[in-house]
């Protein structure tokens, strides 16, 4: 692990995170590389309280420096923008880029959510991720404060796996049935036959992705009821 020093943004994270927690700390600082909860107490040792809080903070601080400084590997996988839908719910995405991916917290890294979505890519792809891997450390601590007090950003690296050539058709077929498995999120905007109706007429990927911009994604409130008011 590189000192905090060698690099004036990593120093200002650890000065924060001392500043935040020095009521805690003996004699109001902790060294980098001295507390490292997992692997420097002896086996059967008694720690005290502002002992074992100064090695907390420490593991917060680790946590901050690697989702800032985690290695970002690009691989061979889907052509932007992407569907993603989920077989077992009424699960429907859009995303426009890699980015919205690969930045993600460490409770996403924890659940393995990535790992869930089945992928529609606009060159005709469907894609799975495989594995999905992070300099972030994941064990017991840093999964009780992913959940509770502490859940930061960090960046992750896809592997991907091309599951199959898909056809339009296919796309259609599991985007209607993920609206007809929605809890009122995907049609929030709009009723749930209006936007199957319009799936159905869509001819190409690109018109699928306007359609679900325009009733789910990025919806103008003003022109969707100037719509629905024509409808009637």
């Amino acid at each position: 692990m590189l000192p905090a020093r060698s690099f004036p943004f990593l120093e200002n994270q650890a000065k924060e995170c001392t500043s935040t927690f020095s009521d805690f700390l003996p004699n109001g600082k902790f060294t980098p590389g001295l507390h490292h909860l997992s692997d420097s107490l002896p086996a059967g040792s008694q720690v005290g309280f502002k002992d074992q809080m100064s090695q907390v903070v420490w593991l917060i601080w680790e946590m901050r420096i690697y989702s800032i400084v985690g290695n970002f590997i690009s691989t061979d996988g889907p052509t932007y923008p992407v569907i993603l839908t989920i077989k077992a719910t009424g699960y429907l995405g859009l995303v426009d880029n890699a980015d919205s991916l690969t930045n993600s917290n460490a409770l996403g890294l924890i659940k393995g959510v990535l790992k869930n979505f089945q992928v529609y890519d606009e060159d005709g792809r469907l894609w799975k991720v495989e594995k999905v891997d992070s300099n972030f450390k994941v064990n017991g601590l840093t999964k009780f404060l992913a959940y509770t007090v502490y859940n930061p950003k960090v960046m992750l690296t896809i592997g991907w796996t091309k599951i199959t050539d898909y056809k339009l058709d296919d796309l259609k077929k599991d985007i209607i049935k993920q609206v007809d498995r929605d809890d009122d999120i995907i049609t929030q905007f709009e009723e749930g036959e209006v936007i199957k109706r319009q799936i159905e007429n869509c001819e190409s990927f690109d018109s699928i992705v306007k359609t679900l911009e325009k009733y789910v994604f990025k919806v103008n409130e003003e022109e969707l009821l100037k719509e629905t008011e024509s409808r009637k």
